[in-house]
């Protein structure tokens, strides 16, 4: 087996954008996207496969079983828009695979006419609390940063020197960049610990603007409420742990008072 795109439909698009979320850093991405998959009810054409995805099948509803693997989705409007999710990237130790996968991302793109890429992520705070989550960014060429730079005022772009974004969301704009492609990175600010729908809600706010897609973000706000009561218990739990620590540790030692 050798990585490879197979199509489920042939379509036509108007050069269209390429947006990339996959599973990474609080599944920010991947959550921004399968929101915006849903409410541009976009549909799927093409799955990609690789023997570099974890060696593992996915069981569906229907007790078959498929193939780990990523998706392309298209939609047709006053941009067309082609995005890609899926179940996973390559492993991280494996740097041949990620180059292979993402050259036949851009090979894919290259074939329906696709100029620019945004690909978006999640950064992480260190595990610091993210109250308000800023949407970090950089990009291909000055042109785009210009073009973006004072459209909302939780677009910050990373002055970091030396910093690496991992992955495909880095990959495909450094590769593409050579390529003649261009595009930015989005990359939502997250404690990194949970699921995020807050940061993706940040990332996908920054992207209306920027593409004026104009789509609610309303459903998001379950999601972010139930993600806000798991961290609430996880901070409980772990006072209760911290507490149960310090009494043991004061107490140890001391089995011998009677």
């Amino acid at each position: 087996m050798k990585t490879e795109i197979v199509e489920l439909e042939k379509i036509n698009l108007k050069n269209p954008i390429l947006i990339e979320g996959l599973p990474g850093i609080g599944l920010i991405g991947k959550i921004a996207v399968e929101y915006l998959i849903s409410e541009l009810k976009t549909k799927k054409f093409a799955e990609l496969y690789s023997p570099h995805f974890p060696h593992q099948a996915i069981i569906e509803k229907d007790s078959s079983l498929r193939l780990v693997r990523d998706e392309f989705y298209y939609y047709k409007g006053e941009k067309d828009l082609i995005i890609l999710t899926g179940d996973t990237q390559v492993h991280p130790a494996d740097s041949y695979g990620h180059y292979e996968v993402v050259q036949k991302i851009l090979d894919f793109s290259e074939k329906y006419d696709v100029k620019e890429i945004y690909t978006l992520g999640g950064y992480s705070s260190g595990g610091k609390e993210v109250k308000e989550p800023r949407v970090l960014a950089s990009g291909t060429d000055q042109e785009i940063i210009k073009r973006v730079s004072s459209i909302d005022s939780k677009l910050i772009f990373r002055e970091d020197i030396g910093a690496a974004i991992v992955g495909a969301s880095g990959l495909l704009l450094a590769i593409g960049r050579l390529r003649n492609f261009r595009g930015l990175c989005l990359l939502g600010e997250s404690s990194g610990f949970v699921i995020d729908p807050k940061a993706a809600k940040s990332v996908l706010h920054c992207l209306n603007k920027i593409l004026g897609i104009d789509i609610s973000l309303e459903g998001l706000e379950k999601k972010i409420k139930e993600n806000e009561e798991l961290i609430k218990k996880l901070q409980k739990f772990q006072e209760k742990t911290i507490k149960k620590e310090m009494f043991e540790e004061k107490n140890r030692g001391m089995e011998y008072i009677r």
